[in-house]
């Protein structure tokens, strides 16, 4: 049996709104679509960030301007007026682990489609983490210098260690890395 769970029912852009998109007549278009395609059972997932209640977890300035729909009611749209399973696709947020947990428990979804859709923001906090690292080791005194000394060199080299797999990871998802210094201060957090 062929089955899509990553469906959305809504285009990803700012203009368009659920109470265009979430209804019967765009899951019925989905529906037909997916029969000629031989696709069984349908799932839709929308984008975690695009609801108000995901603003507990993240205050990202994308976020912030997506979030104008409610999770309860995308929820009951797909209850009970669809036949489609419920899922949402919820972005990896570092630190944020237990809100996702707590926002996604509070609902009974079928599932969940994990992303990380923030990979060039994590390279520039990375890299500047580094940079951070290596000032305190360049700028290191006191009678523990030696052992802090080494201790923070070796700290940067995995810090610096872990760029190099998150750029080549964000650009074989087709994505971007950072270009410049200025680059990496302007998007890092």
């Amino acid at each position: 049996m062929l089955t899509d769970y990553h469906l959305h029912l809504r285009p990803d852009d700012l203009e368009a709104r659920a109470e265009d998109h979430f209804t019967e007549e765009n899951v019925s278009r989905y529906r037909a679509l997916a029969a000629e395609r031989g696709i069984a059972e349908l799932g839709v997932s929308e984008h975690v960030y695009r609801f108000e209640q995901a603003l507990t977890v993240w205050q990202h300035p994308l976020w912030r301007e997506f979030a104008i729909d409610d999770l309860d009611a995308y929820c009951e749209f797909v209850r009970t007026r669809t036949d489609l399973r419920l899922g949402i696709e919820a972005d990896f947020v570092a630190g944020a682990e237990d809100r996702t947990a707590n926002l996604l428990q509070e609902r009974d979804f079928d599932y969940i489609v994990g992303s990380v859709h923030f990979l060039r923001e994590l390279l520039a906090d990375v890299f500047a983490l580094y940079v951070k690292t290596k000032n305190f080791h360049w700028h290191m005194s006191g009678p523990h210098f030696r052992d802090y000394h080494l201790l923070l060199d070796e700290q940067a080299t995995q810090i610096f260690a872990m760029t190099d797999d998150i750029a080549e990871r964000a650009r074989k998802l087709g994505g971007t890395t950072i270009r410049s210094i200025s680059d990496n201060h302007a998007i890092s957090a």
